[in-house]
C-alpha cells in the first residue's frame, strides 16, 4: 500500500481474512487497505466486521471511525471514536483548555469540563 499498489495490497489483505476470518489485526488491516485505497463503502463494511466481532478491539474501533469520518458521518465517528474521552486529559490540548471554544465543544460532545 505505502507503494502506491493498492490493488495488491487490497488483494493480500483479503487472502489474510480469508486464512483467518476471526484475526482481528487482518481485517483492521484490510479496512485501512481500503480505506487508503479511496474504496470507502469497503473501508467501512470491513471495519463494521472488525467491530461486530469485538467493539472493545481498539485498532478495529479506529478502523471504523475513520472509515465514517470520511463517509461524512460525524456523529457516528464521534460516538465509536476511542480517542475522543481523552480530550478531557490529553496533555497536549492544555494550551487549548482555557478557550472559550474548546469548552463549548466539550460541552457540546457531552464531555466534562
Amino acid at each position: 500500500m505505502l507503494l502506491g499498489r493498492s490493488d495488491e495490497a487490497i488483494s493480500e489483505g483479503k487472502r489474510a481474512v480469508e486464512l483467518e476470518p476471526l484475526n482481528l489485526n487482518n481485517g483492521a488491516n484490510l479496512s485501512g487497505w481500503y480505506f487508503y485505497g479511496r474504496q470507502y463503502d469497503r473501508a467501512l463494511a470491513e471495519a463494521k466486521q472488525v467491530f461486530d466481532l469485538d467493539p472493545n478491539f481498539i485498532v478495529g474501533r479506529w478502523a471504523l471511525s475513520q472509515a465514517y469520518i470520511v463517509k461524512g458521518m460525524s456523529a457516528e465517528a464521534i460516538n465509536h471514536d476511542y480517542l475522543l474521552p481523552r480530550i478531557k486529559v490529553e496533555p497536549f490540548l492544555d494550551p487549548l483548555r482555557d478557550d472559550v471554544r474548546f469548552k463549548e465543544m466539550l460541552k457540546r460532545l457531552n464531555l466534562p469540563e
